[in-house]
């Protein structure tokens, strides 16, 4: 592992209309992950030793 982390900048702020977060600003992670699941697993490729 390098060390480094990989950053994405999201098009949009979260918000609470789109359902990726609750009134008092808690993420619902399983809503983040299935919606931006091509970002994540982009920022783990070549992470995960074989």
């Amino acid at each position: 592992m390098s060390g480094g982390r990989d950053v994405r900048v999201l098009p949009r702020d979260l918000d609470v209309e789109h359902g990726e977060i609750t009134p008092s600003l808690k993420l619902k992670r399983p809503v983040v992950e299935r919606e931006y699941k091509h970002l994540i697993d982009e920022m783990y490729a070549g992470t995960r030793e074989s």
